[in-house]
């Protein structure tokens, strides 16, 4: 039996499905796809809905004596451990209640996660990465660091972050006097040249098998209408390198092998990922790895499995799952709605998970529910949308993530997302967020 313990839901729809073993979902928090997932055979145990506090880390679900009950009841040898991001408080955890952790450990986690680590490492190994410079802030000067690079732009990055809280952009000696302000007392930071280009990220696997690398995803990345970050992701594209030759495509199948060969020879097995850019010459630098889950994790899983009967999931927890290649695109464009605001925000209605289209007739701005559902295997139109938002009165903090929209085809042009995306994140934001 696994146990993925996850406190939001999001990160485990059509998983259980997927599994080589049986699996219970532990979450947190009260969401309307618990409902959905249940009725399709899912086994899910709810905080909220068992009068516990709901909880943001993993760790502390993994506290809760009513959970420690569901593990110890489970024979030693079937009891197996699953989370999105590996903590050294689970992994304590998990050895007290002599549960077996499916995830490679948290010091392999944290090194390949680091922006100053891991990229030294690939760079030991000729792996195209940034030229950078680390320390800590007051070591800079930015003329200095302008001269070390021959470019006034910089990229300013502290060793861990997610969908772009850790990485600011500095264009001019003012903006850096700005940024250190708001840095805080000294930190190691990573500094390095502003490189022209677009970003796009990889999900691959290491097994037992070999070394799987998916499609290059295009990001979506720095649209204010999404985050609050120059360099914040809010979605991906799955089919967004169908313009790469396939000498490109190629190179970069070889680079994400010979990472996650560096990375098995450490010990490192299961799923990670891999985030790089691409410039106008296609020369590919690789900017970060992501050694974890990657929150593309239910998506992704979900549309592999749809279109090719084999998933990237499965292969994470079957290690000697032997996989086809899965280096094709996917026609699934995400795209993560967020609260780009200052303050924290509470979702003003309920909105029904489901398959939704815009309203064909001339002036009409609505969204008309199709099917009720959290799951991409009911979406047959390319025109649909698979809306799945948080319920009602839930507190949205700043950069919290209010609501994710699915498309079943490439819904990026020009690195901008379609007019009728755009048309559906603005009825769906203006849905959670007015009263």
């Amino acid at each position: 039996m696994i146990f993925y313990i996850i406190p939001e839901i999001r990160y485990g729809i059509g998983l259980p499905e997927l599994s080589p073993e049986p699996m219970m979902i532990v979450t947190s928090h009260r969401h309307p796809a618990i409902i959905f997932m249940r009725n399709a055979g899912a086994l899910i145990w709810c905080a909220e809905e068992n009068s516990e506090e709901p909880y943001y880390q993993a760790h502390q679900l993994l506290e809760l004596e009513k959970v420690q009950k569901l593990i110890t009841d489970v024979p030693e040898s079937e009891c197996h451990l699953l989370t999105f991001k590996i903590t050294p408080r689970f992994e304590k955890l998990a050895a007290l209640l002599h549960a077996k952790v499916l995830m490679p450990s948290f010091k392999l986690n944290r090194f390949w996660e680091d922006k100053n680590k891991g990229m030294d490492e690939l760079r030991k190994l000729n792996i195209p990465v940034k030229d950078a410079v680390s320390g800590m802030w007051q070591d800079f000067t930015y003329d200095n660091v302008v001269e070390r690079f021959h470019t006034k732009s910089l990229v300013i990055q502290k060793p861990r972050g997610m969908a772009g809280s850790s990485t600011h952009f500095v264009h001019s000696q003012e903006e850096w006097n700005e940024l250190g302000s708001a840095l805080g007392i000294n930190p190691l930071l990573k500094i390095s040249p502003y490189l022209i280009g677009s970003t796009y990220t990889v999900n691959a696997l290491v097994n037992t098998a070999g070394i799987y690398s998916g499609y290059p995803m295009f990001q979506i990345t720095g649209d204010k209408r999404f985050t609050r970050y120059e360099g914040g992701t809010s979605g991906v594209d799955m089919s967004g390198g169908r313009s790469f030759s396939a000498i490109l495509l190629q190179e970069i199948k070889n680079i994400i092998e010979k990472i996650g060969k560096k990375m098995a020879e450490d010990g490192f097995f299961g799923w990670f990922g891999v985030d790089f850019i691409v410039d106008q010459n296609d020369k590919v630098t690789i900017i970060e790895i992501n050694p974890r889950f990657t929150a593309s994790v239910s998506i992704f899983s979900q549309a592999q499995h749809h279109d090719f009967q084999a998933d990237f999931w499965s292969g994470s927890l079957d290690l000697v799952q032997n996989l086809p290649d899965m280096m094709k695109p996917l026609p699934f464009t995400t795209l993560i709605l967020r609260n780009v605001g200052e303050e924290n925000m509470n979702i003003a209605r309920n909105f029904s998970p489901g398959i939704y289209h815009l309203d064909p007739t001339p002036g009409a701005e609505r969204l008309i529910l199709k099917k009720q559902t959290v799951f991409i295997k009911d979406m047959t139109n390319p025109q649909e949308y698979l809306i799945i938002a948080k319920g009602i009165d839930t507190e949205i903090h700043p950069d919290g993530e209010m609501a994710t929209i699915v498309t079943h085809r490439s819904a990026v042009k020009n690195e901008q997302i379609d007019d009728d995306l755009g048309k559906v994140a603005n009825l769906v934001t203006m849905a959670l967020t007015q009263k």
